[in-house]
C-alpha cells in the first residue's frame, strides 16, 4: 500500500518497520473499497428482496384467516358440485344415445314419440339397461306396432319400373329399335 502521504507528515522518522505497521492497523481497522462496494451492492439487493416482501405482505393485510379457510371451502364445494354436475350430465347423454340408438334399430318412425311410450325414469335405474332397453321397446312394439316400421324384409321392386330391362321382354324398347335400323344396327 503506498503510504505517500504518512511520508510527506514524518519526513525522516518514516521506515519501512512503521510502514509495515502502518499497514497491518489500517488493514485491521478498515475495509478495503472493493469489499466494501460488494458489501453495499448485497445491501441494496437485499433492500430490494424486503421491500417486495413487505409489498406481498401488505396484499394479505386485512384478511382474516377464518375468512380465507371459508373461501377454500366455498371453491372446494362448487369444485365438487360441478364435477357431479359433469357426471350428472355425460351419464344423461350416455343413456339418451342408447335410447336413441336402441330405437334406431328397432325402426322407430318417429323416435321421439316412440320415446315418449317408455318408462324413461325405470329404466335410467336399471341395473342392467341394455337388456331392460331391449325389454321396454319390444313391449312397445307389441303394444303400438304403428310406432314401428315392419319387421318383414322390404318387398322387392316391381318390374318394369328401374332402368334394367324386364326379364323375357325384348331388348329394345320401340323407340330404340327404330333408331337402330335408322343406323343400320342389328336389332337382335
Amino acid at each position: 500500500m503506498a503510504l505517500e502521504f504518512a511520508k510527506e507528515l514524518l519526513g525522516d522518522a518514516y521506515t519501512g518497520e512503521l510502514e509495515e505497521k502502518l499497514e497491518a492497523k489500517i488493514n485491521e481497522l478498515y475495509a478495503p473499497k472493493a469489499d466494501l462496494d460488494a458489501a453495499s451492492a448485497r445491501a441494496d439487493g437485499l433492500q430490494e428482496q424486503l421491500d417486495a416482501a413487505n409489498e406481498a405482505i401488505g396484499k394479505f393485510e386485512g384478511l382474516d384467516a377464518e375468512q380465507v379457510k371459508a373461501q377454500i371451502a366455498d371453491y372446494k364445494q362448487r369444485a365438487e358440485a360441478a364435477e357431479k354436475d359433469r357426471d350428472e350430465k355425460l351419464a344423461a347423454a350416455a343413456f339418451d344415445a342408447k335410447i336413441d340408438k336402441a330405437l334406431s334399430d328397432a325402426k322407430a318412425h318417429n323416435p321421439k314419440l316412440a320415446r315418449g311410450a317408455l318408462d324413461l325414469d325405470a329404466l335410467r335405474t336399471s341395473k342392467n339397461q341394455d337388456a331392460d332397453i331391449a325389454a321396454a321397446i319390444a313391449a312397445v312394439q307389441k303394444s303400438d306396432a304403428y310406432l314401428f316400421g315392419p319387421a318383414a324384409a322390404e318387398p322387392a321392386p316391381a318390374s318394369g319400373t328401374g332402368t334394367s330391362a324386364v326379364p323375357g321382354a325384348a331388348k329394345y324398347t320401340a323407340n330404340e329399335i327404330a333408331m337402330r335400323k335408322a343406323a343400320d344396327l342389328p336389332v337382335d
